[in-house]
């Protein structure tokens, strides 16, 4: 896994060959880990909830949004310390 710049894209490679298998937006990564069968893998986000991925394909398989790890339906104001964009949003 590789976070090119904080807040921007993360990639999961290919451990034999380096290749890119997917690529995704996500918010400034502060944590991750695999699950043991190395089939998941779980980011923490800062300031904006978490959120576990299928390795394989990219899919989102569980997600909890922002601070409150709440849903909601009005988009997050952009910018200062509090209204960091969640991971629900991207």
């Amino acid at each position: 896994m590789q976070q090119r710049d904080n807040g921007q894209i993360m990639t999961i490679y290919d451990p034999e060959t380096l290749t890119p298998v997917w690529a995704r937006p996500i918010v400034q990564v502060v944590g991750s880990s695999w699950s043991d069968d190395g089939e998941r893998l779980a980011v923490a986000a800062q300031f904006s909830g978490g959120i576990v991925f299928e390795v394989e394909s990219g899919e989102v398989t569980t997600a909890r949004c922002g601070l409150n790890f709440k849903a909601s339906a009005i988009p997050p104001i952009g910018g200062g310390f509090a209204n960091q964009p969640s991971v629900c949003d991207l």
